[in-house]
C-alpha cells in the first residue's frame, strides 16, 4: 500500500517539487501552501506522515503540528518539520509532538527522502 504524505509549505516551488520528488519515489503526496488548508486536507487525505515548514504566515510549524496532532488517531502522526533555523524549532515542536523530527532545509531532497524512508519504513522505490 502506498504511504500518504501531506506536505505544507508556503514556498510553492519548494512544496510542489518536494511532492513531485517523493511521488517519484513511490509515495502518494498532497501539497498545500497554507497551514489552514493543510489542516483541512489532513482530515480527508489521512496521511501517514506530514512534512511541514516551520516558518509560515498565519500558523507556525508548532501550531500546525498541534492542529494536525489533534486530528490524528491514538497512534499520533509522525512529522518532519523543515526549517532554516532548526535549533529554535526543535524545542517548540518536540513539546507538541514527540514524533516530530526537525530537518534543516539545507539537507536537500535526498536527506528528506532518507528521513521519510526511516520514519515510514520504506526501503526501496516502487
Amino acid at each position: 500500500m502506498t504511504k500518504r504524505i501531506l506536505i505544507v509549505d508556503d514556498d510553492e516551488a519548494y512544496g510542489r517539487n518536494t511532492a513531485r520528488f517523493l511521488d517519484l519515489h513511490g509515495f502518494s503526496c498532497r501539497y498545500e501552501s497554507r497551514p489552514g488548508e493543510g489542516l483541512a486536507a489532513a482530515a480527508a487525505f489521512g496521511p501517514a506522515l506530514a512534512v511541514i515548514d516551520f516558518e509560515m504566515p498565519g500558523l507556525n510549524g508548532a501550531q500546525l503540528a498541534a492542529g494536525l496532532l489533534g486530528q490524528a488517531g491514538p497512534d499520533g502522526l509522525p512529522m518532519i518539520c523543515l526549517t532554516a533555523h532548526p535549533e529554535g524549532a526543535a524545542e517548540a515542536l518536540l513539546r507538541v509532538n514527540p514524533l516530530c523530527r526537525v530537518l534543516d532545509k539545507t539537507w536537500g531532497l535526498a536527506g528528506l527522502l532518507a528521513a521519510v524512508r526511516e520514519i515510514l519504513g520504506k526501503e526501496t522505490d516502487k
